[in-house]
């Protein structure tokens, strides 16, 4: 019967002597949230019971211990302290590794900081009237402040929205090398569209 199981009470009532049951599942559920796996030692009582002592995760490392086998490591303040695998709970997040799992809430914020970084893009293109970058290609070396003066009149007369698709005057044999990549064909839009999708 589940009730006469050593675990139960530990499960049930009371993991350990400073904590609830709901203390002790609300804390598992949010370190699987945020850290991608959840640890805790099993620890027999001298009455034949048990005590979960959650661990934090930045001291935990899994060791290979032969093929298909490995302990856990928990370096404590004194000297690093081995754990089997049987006396440790560890709940596990979805990952690629296999055994340690990655953080819900850090996908999210890996996942705004791309949509955030597509809205920049985005805002970048528009400032400059929708249209890619380029270079402005002269026959000559020009010096550095004659480079500069050619990009300010440039930018003078051509960047922005409100100067978008004006007539451009090249002389000198000055010529418009596009450097860019098109909007269209970066397929912002379509980006923009799915990172509001995987966000949510």
């Amino acid at each position: 019967h589940a009730t006469k199981h050593p675990l139960y009470n530990a499960m049930r009532y009371k993991p350990n002597p400073i904590m609830t049951a709901f203390q002790f599942v609300r804390l598992m559920v949010a370190t699987r949230m945020v850290r991608g796996d959840f640890y805790a030692h099993m620890v027999p009582t001298r009455n034949g019971g048990m005590q979960f002592w959650p661990l934090v995760n930045d001291r935990i490392k899994l060791v290979p211990d032969g093929p298909g086998e490995y302990f856990y490591e928990y370096r404590a303040d004194t000297k690093p302290i081995q754990i089997p695998r049987e006396e440790m709970i560890h709940v596990s997040g979805f990952g690629l590794g296999g055994l340690t799992g990655r953080g819900i809430l850090r996908d999210g914020v890996d996942a705004i900081g791309r949509m955030k970084a597509a809205e920049n893009y985005g805002a970048a293109v528009f400032k400059n009237g929708a249209a890619p970058g380029g270079a402005l290609r002269h026959p000559r070396k020009l010096s550095a402040e004659a480079r500069d003066g050619l990009r300010n009149t440039w930018n003078a007369s051509h960047q922005g929205v409100a100067r978008a698709h004006t007539v451009a005057i090249l002389e000198e044999g000055v010529e418009w090398v596009s450097t860019g990549v098109a909007p269209k064909d970066a397929q912002l839009l379509e980006v923009m569209q799915f990172q509001v999708l995987e966000v949510a």
